[in-house]
């Protein structure tokens, strides 16, 4: 696999230009050990490292180990933390979190390039990846091995870093490794092949993933998908993250545990676990669930962005017990056990909702216009309950099918008749609401129009299509229409179950102006082609 043509062209362009800014942010975080420094403590003499006393270690599932190590841990890794500033934070955390015991042998793993005893380069990785984790591991090992290892950064989700891999042409194993270290050992091999061939240095190559790809290889995120029916999904906080839940703000972008099957512009709760036992924040996926090979436990989890965070107020699972509509839902009922593999139904989200609102309803007018905010979702404008569908045909759909060019003559028909094989049983009678035609004889269906009372929810929607889609399967009408007062919903006719929404148009439709309606229809999806010129 190689870059498209082009991607190879902006490549080339790219290069073109000076990129010694690009340099200068690659030289700030690699730049050499000893100039970067800002630690004022004396070193420790490197040729006195063989002088130190020893500690025994037992490594797990292996035999014991001697190895030369500072007896004052905590001194040696301030004095060696001279490592640029951009990641000095990032090691240092992470050094706050080892236990104590533990900490001779991070330090070992940290400082093992003064040593000449063997140890590989892989294994020295893995060590660091245990202890500081993959960014800083890598980072760390980039320093001293720059073609040798990649450092990989947080700056870019991994489903990012992918995306831009395969649009520079980069092939990984189908079959990612078992250990992370060599998932990571993968990935640089790969991408010091890339080098070679486009004769890149180590910082240019850098450049090529955190520059070149962001700017020119991934898709547009600052909007959701249109077309896309947002769902909705639980999330967790444990006792292990709650601090970091609470640092969050509506500008914050997390990556988090996900369902599988979440897509860009679903919606997350977030449930914390003890002791809270509570719903307490509204999230938006700001992208797809993906796997992370850097992330353990690799190939059980799926991750995706969580943005938009919204505070609501703590709905605990006390009172959703009580409650006479939460208190049937399954994972009220298990205590959230297994929530990940949930979709929230809609009865619930819509109750869920209502509770918050009766909380606080300020908040409850906020939460209506936040879900609504998304392209697609399912809190539609609620019309008056005794309309018809009738009504609605009468006062919306006929009024608009007209100013499209369509009149219920002998090419549009109202309540066609037709008889669809459902199964392997008998043929049944169905009625579609409207049938428009190419000419009087019947011989090429141009329009089917599948109007409803409500549409309330994504199934109400869904079922819906189904049904409108059976019609147009029958009639091998190329398009169809499904409308109701909150909106119409235009898909193009594909197989069973995978027709293509090509417009979704959301908004009241009844007190919409007509004219601009249609105007709106005609300039978005080329609706001309339904109306009889």
């Amino acid at each position: 696999m190689s870059m498209s043509s082009a991607t190879k062209k902006l490549f080339d362009l790219y290069w073109q230009a000076d990129r010694g800014d690009v340099r200068k942010r690659y030289d700030a975080l690699f730049g050499d050990l000893d100039q970067n420094t800002d630690v004022e403590e004396e070193s420790v003499d490197k040729e006195n490292i063989s002088d130190l006393p020893t500690i025994k270690f037992t490594f797990p599932n292996t035999s014991s180990v001697r190895s030369d190590i500072f007896t004052d841990t905590e001194s040696c890794f301030r004095k060696y933390s001279g490592y640029p500033s951009l990641f000095k934070d990032l090691l240092t955390e992470a050094w706050d979190e080892i236990p104590p015991d533990s900490r001779p042998l991070a330090l070992r793993y940290y400082i093992s390039d003064f040593f000449d005893d063997g140890w590989s380069q892989t294994h020295n990785l893995e060590g660091l990846i245990n202890f500081f984790g993959i960014e800083a591991a890598t980072h760390v090992q980039h320093m001293h091995s720059p073609e040798a290892v990649f450092p990989i950064s947080s700056a870019l989700r991994y489903d990012q870093l992918a995306h831009i891999l395969s649009g520079l042409g980069v092939e990984l194993p189908s079959e990612p490794s078992e250990h992370t270290v060599w998932r990571v050992i993968d990935l640089s091999s790969a991408l010091n092949d890339f080098a070679t061939e486009n004769q890149l240095e180590p910082w240019q190559l850098w450049a090529t993933v955190y520059d070149f790809g962001p700017a020119y290889l991934l898709p547009d995120e600052s909007t959701y998908p249109q077309g896309h029916s947002p769902r909705i999904w639980i999330t967790a906080a444990g006792a292990e993250n709650f601090a970091r839940l609470d640092q969050h703000t509506e500008k914050s972008r997390e990556v988090w545990s996900i369902n599988r099957e979440a897509k860009r512009g679903d919606i997350a709760l977030m449930y914390c676990t003890r002791p809270r036992s509570a719903l307490v924040a509204i999230y938006r996926c700001g992208s797809d669930a993906y796997e992370d090979p850097f992330w353990e436990p690799w190939g059980n989890s799926r991750w995706a962005e969580l943005r938009d965070r919204l505070t609501i107020p703590a709905l605990s699972l006390k009172e959703m017990k009580q409650d006479p509509v939460l208190k049937d839902w399954s994972l009220v009922k298990t205590q959230f056990q297994g929530m990940l593999q949930h979709r929230v139904p809609d009865t619930i989200w819509t109750r869920i909702k209502e509770l918050i609102g009766e909380k606080d309803p300020e908040m409850g007018r906020t939460l209506q216009d936040y879900a609504a905010s998304a392209q697609g979702i399912r809190t539609l404008p609620t019309s008056d309950s005794k309309l018809t569908e009738l009504d609605f045909e009468n006062q919306g759909i006929v009024p608009l099918l007209e100013v499209l060019g369509w009149k219920s003559d002998k090419t549009l028909h109202r309540q066609y008749e037709m008889r669809i094989k459902v199964g392997s049983g008998f043929p049944r009678r169905v009625f579609a609401d409207f049938v428009g035609f190419a000419d009087s004889s019947e011989s090429r269906a141009l329009l089917i129009v599948e109007n409803k009372r409500q549409i309330r929810s994504d199934r109400h929607l869904s079922d819906a299509v189904e049904q409108c889609e059976s019609y147009a399967g029958k009639l091998r009408c190329p398009r169809f229409v499904v409308a109701a007062p909150q909106g119409v919903w235009v898909y193009d006719l594909a197989f069973p179950g995978q027709s293509k929404l090509i417009l979704a148009l959301e908004q009241d439709i009844l007190s919409s102006a007509t004219t601009g309606l249609a105007e709106s229809l005609s300039n978005l999806m080329g609706f001309e082609v339904l109306a009889r010129k």
